[in-house]
């Protein structure tokens, strides 16, 4: 049986996705995800035809939103914990996930000034911008009214660095292929922000391997890193 793969949230001080950072796993995957793309247009008006003619404007962020559930019932089962036993400690208080997710993607960095910049990696979604709106619903109680379950509703815009964008944009300079065994402690991800500067290209190169994930891969697999066609995307092995 596959391993359970779990949401990971990534908050990073930087707009480049790099130096220090906070990380938070989702005890519960999202139910579902909603990924919105947008693109917009303005009108030129045809004098003398009463109608108009629409014009290419731009591609708009993207928009991601879901919901996870925290619990602190003690129902969870760890497996890395011994049977029989649950996730339920003082670790594991729902005000202390709540305070550890808005410290990844809500509060102002000391550093920056700014809340964090966002990267959400599960199965073979990866998403890079910041959060736009975070609402919590509570729903359960223990009897001297601490909060044992809240589902968190999340919401983000995509976001791009500027150094990224004209990497992508760059049609004179494709990287060349590179073959990359993993070692121990290395992903796919982590290849990819150091060859293309750009952490969102994991799905493409575990496509290309012949991977039906990017995550858990196992070290001493050898991976091919495809150079990037005009369009500056990835460009498939065969």
């Amino acid at each position: 049986m596959a391993e359970l793969e779990k949401m990971v949230l990534t908050g990073y001080e930087k707009s480049d996705y790099k130096g220090n950072y906070k990380e938070f796993t989702a005890q519960i995957n999202p139910a579902s995800i909603s990924w919105s793309k947008e693109i917009a247009y303005e009108k030129d008006e045809v004098m003398g035809s009463g109608s108009s003619e629409i014009k290419y404007k731009g591609h708009q962020e993207d928009k991601l939103s879901f919901k996870i559930v925290l619990d602190d019932t003690g129902a969870l089962f760890d497996p890395k914990q011994k049977t029989g036993q649950t996730t339920s400690n003082s670790e594991k208080t729902i005000p202390f996930m709540v305070n550890q997710l808005e410290k990844t993607l809500y509060t102002i960095d000391s550093e920056s000034h700014e809340p964090r910049y966002v990267i959400i990696i599960w199965g073979a979604f990866c998403f890079e911008g910041r959060a736009t709106s975070l609402s919590y619903d509570y729903t359960l109680f223990s009897p001297e009214g601490m909060p044992l379950r809240v589902t968190a509703s999340l919401s983000f815009s995509s976001h791009l660095n500027k150094s990224i964008s004209n990497k992508k944009e760059n049609k004179k300079s494709p990287d060349l292929t590179r073959v990359i065994t993993l070692k121990a402690g290395e992903s796919i991800a982590g290849w990819c922000n150091k060859i293309y500067n750009d952490p969102s290209f994991c799905s493409d190169v575990a496509r290309c391997n012949g991977l039906s994930s990017f995550r858990n891969i196992e070290p001493g697999i050898s991976l091919i890193f495809p150079p990037l066609n005009r369009n500056g995307r990835i460009t498939d092995k065969g």
